[in-house]
């Protein structure tokens, strides 16, 4: 049944937490960890993304160590890419790598930047992967190119999908029976298509120094105050903490969803907190 919520069994399963409405005002950026910032950032300009802000050392803020695997590196190098298109920004960076690295976010460079779900099969097949890790291809490279979806393989959408319930945000089961969720970017009108895969049998967890696509990042109106709705719901958020990495201050957390993918909300902060770390 193509474009119809899932059943009322699974909107049971939402969690009861009061996320003020509006608060999430679409997606930011991709967090693309990297082991060479230089060779990302070359091959990512032949797909159409140019630079827009860089940063050499910027410190990790000890809010992150739940989400390193084995230790965390003092300060990380950061390089933020933007498309021409309108497509989700990508943040570099560079951090230790973990020993047992696992995948659970895709993205899928296309010329379009809204990718049908017909693309996204495709682009899944062996033949398809990109010359980046997190990456998969279709058609040609272009200078006008883009993330035109994200996959993001799960266990279970029954297992994933109450978190982007409670952030407002409701989804799609298409005739092929993938799941599709539309997001909104901050950078523009343009949506961003993600579409969730039953395709992971094990039980690991994402960390942000896996390699590849890490975490999905959102701007919020009040991360502090969205922190402690999902923390009341009782999922797994990190502390809050500001940073300035390409120049203004941001309040920042991560969290892990129960399905076990990293999720990172930003928002302005109206200043910075006595004690707190800067860029």
């Amino acid at each position: 049944m193509s474009g119809e919520p899932l059943t009322n069994e699974r909107s049971a399963k939402r969690p009861l937490v009061a996320v003020p409405s509006g608060e999430i005002l679409g997606i930011s950026h991709l967090v693309l960890s990297v082991r060479d910032v230089a060779e990302a950032e070359h091959w990512l300009g032949a797909n159409g993304y140019v630079e827009h802000g860089s940063n050499a050392s910027c410190p990790n803020h000890p809010a992150k160590t739940p989400f390193i695997a084995g230790p965390m590196a003092e300060f990380a190098k950061m390089k933020l890419m933007v498309a021409p298109n309108g497509s989700p920004a990508i943040e570099l960076t560079c951090e230790p790598a973990a020993e047992q690295p696992t995948t659970f976010y895709e993205a899928v460079l296309s010329e379009n930047p809204l990718c049908g779900s017909d693309t996204v099969r495709a682009s899944l097949g062996d033949d398809a992967p990109a010359g980046l890790d997190g990456f998969r291809c279709t058609g040609s490279s272009s200078r006008v190119g883009g993330v035109g979806a994200l996959v993001l393989h799960c266990r279970s959408t029954l297992e994933t999908l109450p978190l982007w319930h409670a952030l407002g945000v409701s989804e799609e089961i298409l005739d092929d029976g993938l799941v599709r969720i539309r997001v909104r970017g901050v950078r523009s009108n343009n949506r961003l298509h993600i579409y969730l895969i039953s395709d992971r049998t094990d039980m690991a967890v994402a960390n942000l120094n896996d390699g590849g696509i890490v975490c999905l990042s959102f701007f919020c109106r009040d991360a502090d105050r969205l922190r402690a709705a999902l923390a009341e719901a009782g999922y797994d958020v990190g502390d809050c903490f500001t940073l300035s990495p390409f120049g203004s201050p941001l309040r920042i957390f991560f969290m892990r969803n129960t399905s076990g993918e990293i999720y990172e909300f930003l928002s302005v902060a109206a200043r910075v907190p006595s004690g707190e770390v800067r860029c």
